[in-house]
């Protein structure tokens, strides 16, 4: 409950200072701002799937980094390989108004997956 308290938070201030890039999500360019979030480490493997060229996809960030944390904590618990037992997969974030849920939903668990593969399979 914590974390998805933190993650909600996170969420929000993206959204409220332009971190959240709508139209990217979407599949449209969007336009570069000064507060894009360059400053983000990307969590092992994320490049492989994701090239972003200087416009973050906000959604694949997100979902990538709750997979890996999910994967390394089920790798670290010796829990089976399973993705989409995660409550973040199951049950993902609500998406930002103007967002298609439906691309936001499949984005976000895609990412979710490839994320928790690379964090499980150390």
């Amino acid at each position: 409950m914590v974390i998805k308290k933190i993650w909600m938070a996170a969420l929000a201030v993206a959204v409220m200072t332009g971190g959240w890039q709508v139209g990217h999500a979407l599949g449209t360019p969007a336009p570069q701002q000064a507060n894009d979030s360059s400053n983000w480490q990307a969590p092992r493997g994320y490049g492989e799937f994701y090239q972003e060229n200087g416009t973050p996809n906000m959604v694949a960030r997100q979902g990538y980094a709750a997979g890996f944390t999910q994967g390394e904590s089920d790798l670290s618990r010796s829990r089976n390989f399973d993705p989409s037992h995660a409550k973040f997969y199951k049950d993902v974030p609500s998406s930002p108004k103007g967002l298609d849920r439906n691309s936001f939903v499949l984005t976000y668990r895609e990412a979710f997956a490839h994320g928790y593969t690379r964090g499980f399979n150390k």
